[in-house]
């Protein structure tokens, strides 16, 4: 039996591979910012290490953005997939009916 993987946060399907480059993605980051803290405390407060962990925070929230971005432009695609659908019954309904369109 195939286990299937799926995006959280937008539902794509993701291959083995995806999902094992999600996880280990995971693990890094946990790990990078968990030391770059531990460094700007310890090591180098206020330095070097305080600009690392801002831009990893910084960037780990663009990247959350950008997976909600992906789930409303699902969303949105979705809908106008739908309102296509129902235009084409109207239209028919409208042709069936002999009224004119304008």
């Amino acid at each position: 039996m195939r286990r299937t993987f799926t995006d959280p946060a937008t539902s794509d399907r993701l291959t083995l591979g995806e999902e094992l480059s999600w996880q280990v993605q995971r693990i890094v980051r946990r790990w990078l910012v968990r030391r770059q803290r531990v460094r700007a405390l310890v090591v180098e407060p206020g330095g070097v290490y305080m600009a690392l962990l801002i831009e990893s925070v910084v960037g780990i929230a663009m990247f959350s953005q950008t997976r909600r971005d992906a789930t409303i432009l699902r969303r949105v695609d979705r809908n106008e997939q739908t309102n296509a659908v129902i235009l084409a019954h109207l239209e028919a309904l409208l042709d069936h009916h002999g009224v004119e369109r304008p």
